[in-house]
């Protein structure tokens, strides 16, 4: 056991070690300057790990987190690069939704305040209990308007996530989900993680001291591997509590995740309130006026006045959006108008999600 403490404690040595001499050396010549792990749980809980860089993205491993235990992922963290690299949680496109939104141009100024006041609008979600990213994809200066991508997930899925992650070793220092085209939208970003080399200035001295320096740290995959032999011996105990308490932890967040995915299927199963809008107003005819529109479930009341009111069930029904049209209440006649008073109840289709 006296052994296995060491070698951990030398190997932590090494590793910060070599990140020191690194962040000595000047921004352009870091090799990893650039890159960044990405980290993301898939829907079958395989923690796949991959690399972004100068020279684009690409996956490193997948891990079945089933039969995987606790230190064996740590111990492959470190070897990737974990303790050295900023690392990004990213998350699949079950687990947030994306969506393109047109605003007025005035509010690209607090664009993430404006989001926040209306999230509950465009999305199933209140802000107390979401974390969301936005960014600007182009602005119409002659129609006043800009075209926005909205990333949303559920706080709880993202905590979640970010726990199983810290009881590897690992803090993630921002949060990203993919769009319908495979960009990455920011969701959110942790300041308080330090990252490689902030603050340092690197004189020529230490510049020079760096490069010579720096050779040394050619034997370090070399000591490393015949460390991670003795690292490999760990308390029984320990590693069943821990085990344990990510098996817990994997089924709280399991939960969390169908219960938002439950919500998002439910929100996008009815069609959006621009949609209706758009749809009864091209289908009534210019003869009716509409008083109140209320929409209570799935279920669209529309009250007004109508020329032909009888006519109005068969013109909703040719919609692909609505069913089972049919009055809610008598027609009354307006003598001085010559119109007829209606109350006409009509239902959503349900719609395929994407």
């Amino acid at each position: 056991m006296a052994i296995t403490t060491v070698g951990k404690h030398v190997g932590a040595f090494l590793s910060w070690w070599g990140g020191e001499l690194a962040a000595l050396l000047p921004e352009r010549l870091r090799p990893e300057a650039d890159s960044r792990l990405i980290v993301s749980f898939d829907e079958t809980d395989w923690l796949v790990i991959g690399q972004t860089g100068h020279d684009g993205q690409h996956q490193l491993a997948r891990v079945d987190l089933a039969v995987t235990d606790v230190e064996r992922l740590r111990t492959l963290l470190r070897e990737m690069g974990a303790e050295r690299l900023p690392v990004a949680l990213r998350l699949g496109r079950d687990q947030a939704l994306c969506r393109t939104l047109t605003l007025p141009l005035a509010t690209e100024e607090n664009l993430h305040e404006a989001i926040a006041f209306q999230l509950d609008r465009h999305t199933p979600f209140v802000v107390d209990d979401a974390c969301f990213g936005v960014r600007v994809l182009r602005r119409d200066t002659d129609g006043q308007s800009i075209e926005v991508e909205l990333a949303v997930a559920p706080r709880a899925l993202v905590d979640g996530f970010a726990a199983r992650l810290g009881a590897l070793g690992v803090s993630p220092t921002l949060v990203c989900a993919a769009d319908g085209h495979g960009d990455l939208v920011l969701i959110r970003e942790d300041a308080s993680v330090p990252r490689l080399g902030t603050g340092r200035r690197a004189t020529p001295l230490l510049t020079v001291l760096a490069l010579v320096l720096g050779m040394a740290t050619v034997v370090v995959p070399l000591v490393r591997g015949a460390l991670a032999v003795q690292a490999a011996e760990a308390d029984a105990t320990e590693l069943r509590a821990e085990a344990n308490a990510t098996a817990e932890l994997r089924r709280a967040t399991e939960q969390q995740q169908r219960q938002a995915m439950f919500a998002i299927a439910r929100k996008r199963a009815v069609p959006a309130m621009e949609t209706v809008l758009a749809e009864l107003t091209r289908l009534l005819p210019n003869d009716t006026w509409v008083a109140r529109l209320q929409i209570d479930g799935g279920t669209v009341h529309v009250m007004g006045f109508s020329g032909s009111a009888n006519a109005l069930i068969a013109a909703l029904e040719q919609s692909p959006l609505f069913e089972r049209a049919m009055f809610r209440s008598p027609l009354t006649q307006d003598p001085v108008h010559g119109v007829e008073q209606f109350h006409l109840g009509v239902e959503l289709r349900a719609q395929g999600g994407t």
